[in-house]
């Protein structure tokens, strides 16, 4: 499995299935600046975030920039393109990522979290 940094939304979605603690991912680091949209997700605008994630320069499977767009999807109301896309995640190979904590977390654990976690746990 590869190592990469996680995408902010696979840490959020994380923690709505965890003890409802807020925890931010680290920098795209390993990606070019903006390709995960880490710091447009920061500043809970998704629509630049969105914009970021439509031209980055990340794979379209990569699971990094799947777990941010799913996120985004879900943030904005669309929860049956979030799901698809979390289980496009889990169709992928799935790899390591790293967490803001330096921990590293499953691409694939933390889809079937997101897809497990109720709409409006994972919206707040």
């Amino acid at each position: 499995m590869r190592l990469t940094v996680l995408a902010p939304l696979a840490l959020i979605a994380l923690s709505a299935c965890a003890a409802q603690t807020t925890t931010a991912a680290m920098p795209e680091s390993g990606y070019a600046p903006g390709a995960l949209a880490y710091g447009a997700i920061m500043d809970a605008d998704w629509k630049r975030a969105e914009a970021q994630l439509a031209s980055s320069s990340a794979a379209e499977n990569d699971p990094a920039r799947l777990l941010n767009l799913a996120h985004i999807y879900r943030k904005t109301g669309r929860e049956l393109e979030a799901r698809k896309l979390y289980q496009a995640v889990l169709d992928e190979r799935d790899m390591t990522l790293e967490t803001a904590k330096g921990e590293p977390a499953s691409a694939h654990q933390l889809a079937q979290r997101a897809l497990a976690t109720p709409v409006g746990v994972a919206a707040r």
